[in-house]
């Protein structure tokens, strides 16, 4: 009962500690077609279209607009942590798509 207990304790601190791990659907990160194996791509904030943007996990069509009309009005973006001055991408929404966003 005691270990698992134990484990129970370490599943529940390894969800807390990490949860872009384990909130990110494998279906929602952008793909080129053409890619090497198949293997995701991340996705340019500076360049994407909304088509793109929006399937970033968390991002729908009217963040995917924003992301845009910001980089329309304050040019592209320097360095990713800039994403977080788009209205409706907080440090939540940052955590998750940190990985899956470039600007190259």
């Amino acid at each position: 009962m005691r270990k698992t207990l134990v484990v129970c304790l370490v599943l529940l601190l390894g969800f807390m500690l990490a949860p872009s791990t384990f909130f990110i659907a494998p279906g929602n990160v952008y793909a080129e077609e053409g890619g090497s194996g198949g293997a995701a791509q991340l996705v340019n904030i500076n360049t994407a279209p909304v088509e793109t943007l929006s399937t970033l996990s968390g991002i729908g069509e009217v963040t995917a607009q924003a992301i845009i009309d910001y980089r329309n009005d304050n040019g592209p973006f320097s360095v990713i942590e800039d994403i977080k001055n788009v209205k409706g991408i907080g440090d939540v929404k940052y955590n998750i798509i940190k990985n899956l966003i470039t600007l190259d």
